[in-house]
């Protein structure tokens, strides 16, 4: 059964979750390999608590190291490289990355584990 399918079945049921939006598991945020620890997830929880109270709606923040790879909804992404960049430069720092990169692709689902260099955007 697929996700759709689990909405159906709940809301069938009337289960107060049916409508719940979808809550990704915070160790994606991790790069491949990269072994997940307490602290590693505290720092991207309060670089993506920090966003929001920026303006920005369900931002993601994926960890490369001490860097930051902040990935906007698509129609967030010029304030946040023009207007709000310091802003969201002094976000990722504040929670100890030292670089702060902006995705121009903006989130995507399951972005670890695309390719690197896909044949069409």
């Amino acid at each position: 059964m697929d996700r759709a399918g689990v909405r159906r079945v709940a809301c069938a049921l009337r289960l107060p979750c049916a409508d719940k939006p979808a809550a990704p598991c915070p160790a994606s945020r991790l790069a491949h390999f990269d072994p997940v620890e307490p602290g590693k997830l505290r720092q991207i929880e309060q670089a993506e608590d920090a966003l929001p109270e920026l303006g920005f709606a369900e931002p993601r923040v994926r960890r490369h190291g001490d860097v930051a790879r902040v990935e906007p909804v698509l129609g967030e992404l010029a304030r946040a490289s023009g207007g709000a960049r310091l802003a969201v430069l002094g976000a990722g720092r504040s929670t100890g990355f030292r670089f702060v990169a902006l995705d121009p692709a903006g989130v995507r689902s399951g972005a670890f584990t695309l390719p690197s260099v896909p044949a069409r955007i």
